[in-house]
């Protein structure tokens, strides 16, 4: 049993920490570059719009963003694979066990933890209206019901999938080459809370926290089983709750 829980990842030096750094800088510039598309020549338009009428018509050029980020960095991930011949299964941890279920379970009661701490105790009832809320761009907070469905998919089952590839399947393991698990874990869980920045106020500051602690929680459950399974289910609990809260 233990034996199936714990598969150490192989062959980290297969993933250089430029690869981590190269994706992470592109994926992010490719999700700006299609937002900023979709809302080109907007301005004049939005500018007199209520915040539900705001709400909508950004919707879909965030939606657009998200998915041009998260499709780059899958794409990097398949890129890198190939160039540096890496085996998904064995490089990325692309495997799963029954134990990951559980595993995945625990984690997210960890996640739900920090979120609660985050959104009740350091962020005021003044600042925020909603812990669960500040977990997503204030749009989505006001979400067509026509693109629920949607946005529960993309958010709370795809992104999810991608980022554990990208962020502890790859961006970890390549820190971990560079400067050793301890550093590893704390350097990709650092960088994947600010890539949920948003905004300069003390709830957005709480998002950043709270996604650290999440990455922390998904790179230990990593570590320690060898493969991406059981911090994607965790993950993809997190989102989905969120998604299914803000949007009911």
């Amino acid at each position: 049993m233990a034996e199936a829980v714990r598969q150490p990842l192989l062959e980290p030096h297969r993933l250089r920490v430029r690869d981590a750094i190269n994706g992470l800088l592109l994926s992010s510039v490719a999700g700006l570059i299609v937002t900023g598309w979709r809302l080109w020549g907007e301005n004049d338009r939005l500018a007199g719009m209520t915040d539900a009428e705001f709400a909508e018509a950004t919707f879909g050029p965030e939606v657009w963003g998200l998915g041009a980020a998260a499709l780059f960095q899958l794409f990097w991930i398949f890129w890198i694979g190939v160039s540096r011949n890496a085996d998904p299964i064995r490089h990325f941890g692309l495997r799963f066990e029954s134990a990951d279920v559980l595993l995945g379970v625990a984690g997210y009661v960890l996640v739900f933890g920090a979120s609660w701490v985050a959104f009740n105790w350091i962020v005021s009832d003044s600042e925020t209206d909603s812990g669960v809320e500040s977990q997503v761009p204030g749009s989505l907070a006001n979400v067509p019901e026509r693109y629920v469905l949607a946005l529960i998919l993309i958010v709370g089952v795809a992104v999810p999938f991608i980022e554990e590839v990208f962020f502890r399947g790859m961006v970890l393991r390549a820190l971990e080459r560079g400067f050793g698990t301890v550093l590893a874990i704390v350097g990709s869980s650092v960088v994947f809370g600010l890539a949920h920045f948003r905004g300069f106020d003390t709830a957005g500051y709480a998002v950043i926290g709270f996604a650290t602690v999440a990455g922390l929680v998904f790179a230990a459950l990593t570590v320690y089983t060898g493969r991406i399974a059981a911090s994607t289910i965790a993950h993809m609990l997190n989102n989905t709750i969120v998604m299914l809260l803000v949007t009911s």
